[in-house]
């Protein structure tokens, strides 16, 4: 007990600020300034609680850079839900009916996916080279003992490389908040974390009265974190705010350019076009005509804050859905605060129960009314199906292609070699095929001698 006791000590002089937040719009002013910005949730079942969380999206109104999902309930024959601007990988060491992780990352950033063998566990690696790295882990609770898992994990984490930022996230299921009674075991995984320089960000509770769900940065980083009610599942959302030494210079999304085309107009009106339109040289007098409208478009431009509220994250999600999902939260929260109070708990059931009702509706009518819209257009129809379906591919990086040869010269001739003989190549695999062989065909009292014969053997004529 003395080590445990001793470990938080440490642990506290180098503490994350972190922040309990009750209701989903509070989060933003808090971690959106940061460079890395990740969310950690226990999903229950990727595929039955997809909507709901892409309404939570909405109302946290933040761009994060990387979302991982625990407790997916996945399989060999499970369809990963697609998230528009988001690339995403799985993992595929199915322990258990209730695993599996999933991980979405923005498309700003170039990921590169591995998913890490350690005992009793699913574990994606979420790689951006000169940047960061990204361990998510759900552990299942069906495991009591967690010395395998922790000897595993430790030696995963001296096999991989070091990286400017590096987090492990996800539903560990241990309880790192019950000093008290923490045993050994415990004990143990904290002090092998922190032996990898990881500090914890949460330290508030997350399920009930334990804290399962984790986010371990490592110790150089400056970083504050979020725990945010939500009865999307039992466990809380869990976030956190990176500052990385190499900032990614992309336009946020949710900024945009304005550009006030009367003031262009008046400039422009200003301008003596004397000198373009008396230049007999059509080059010089187009470069400089243009010139001279994009200084009036750069001196008459602005970037502005995109609101929340017009930023149309899905086409069925409406306001009065927004507003049901707060009014929802706000039952919550009054029912969690009073559990005792079997009324208050009724209201909030029937209340989420009728918004959870209302918002498959709505998806299923917009649904519906694109597939009867796009009917006759079977490109669209085809893109919708897909998009229902969640069988659409996500779009991947040609880079790869430019390095398949030392040089890009070599790797771009290789491509054009590839795609050239595409035909002839699909021509020899299906003559190849068309061996001579022989059957006997029985129909009554006859019998036949068929034969088939493979004519590329043959010349012509």
């Amino acid at each position: 007990m003395a080590t445990l006791d001793l470990l938080y000590d440490v642990d506290n002089s180098y503490m994350f600020k972190c922040h309990t937040i009750s209701y989903p719009e509070e989060c933003s002013n808090i971690i959106s300034s940061f460079s890395l910005k990740i969310l950690s949730l226990n999903i229950r079942s990727l595929q039955k609680n997809f909507d709901n969380f892409l309404v939570l999206q909405k109302r946290l109104g933040i761009s994060f850079d990387v979302i991982v999902f625990s407790e997916c309930w996945i399989n060999e024959d499970s369809t990963i839900n697609q998230l528009e601007g988001y690339s995403s990988f799985n993992s595929n060491n199915f322990i258990n009916k209730s695993g599996g992780v999933v991980v979405y990352v923005n498309h700003r950033w170039s990921p590169v996916f591995t998913e890490l063998d350690i005992d009793e566990a699913n574990c994606v690696l979420v790689e951006v080279p000169n940047s960061y790295k990204v361990l998510a882990v759900y552990r299942s609770p069906s495991f009591q003992n967690t010395e395998t898992f922790i000897t595993s994990l430790d030696s995963a984490l001296n096999s991989l490389s070091r990286a400017p930022c590096f987090v492990l996230t996800g539903d560990l299921n241990i309880d790192i908040m019950d000093t008290a009674n923490a045993n050994a075991q415990t004990s143990e995984y904290l002090c092998t974390l922190a032996e990898h320089g990881l500090i914890s960000c949460i330290n508030t509770i997350t399920h009930y009265k334990t804290c399962l769900d984790h986010i371990f940065v490592s110790g150089h980083c400056r970083a504050e974190s979020i725990v945010c009610s939500t009865d999307l599942s039992d466990h809380d959302v869990t976030m956190v705010g990176i500052s990385l030494k190499k900032e990614n210079n992309v336009q946020k999304r949710n900024t945009k350019t304005v550009i006030d085309y009367d003031s262009v107009r008046s400039e422009l009106n200003l301008v003596d076009w004397s000198f373009v339109l008396s230049n007999r040289d059509l080059e010089d007098a187009v470069e400089t005509f243009s010139a001279k409208v994009l200084t009036a478009v750069c001196n008459n431009s602005k970037m502005v804050k995109r609101s929340r509220s017009k930023h149309i994250l899905r086409p069925w999600m409406t306001p009065g859905l927004l507003r049901c999902a707060r009014h929802r939260d706000k039952l919550h929260l009054a029912s969690r605060k009073d559990p005792t109070n079997e009324m208050k708990r009724l209201v909030y059931t029937r209340y989420r129960n009728f918004h959870r009702t209302l918002l498959r509706k709505l998806k299923s009518d917009y649904d519906r009314e694109e597939l009867a819209k796009n009917m006759n257009k079977s490109k669209k129809l085809w893109g919708t199906i897909k998009r229902i379906t969640h069988s659409a591919s996500p779009a991947k990086s040609a880079d790869d292609l430019l390095n398949i040869k030392p040089t890009v010269l070599e790797s771009l001739n290789e491509c054009n070699t590839y795609f050239s003989n595409v035909g002839s190549q699909l021509a020899e695999s299906i003559l190849s095929e068309l061996q001579p062989w022989f059957f006997t065909v029985t129909r009554g009292s006859r019998h036949g001698i068929w034969q088939f014969w493979d004519f590329a053997a043959y010349p012509r004529g």
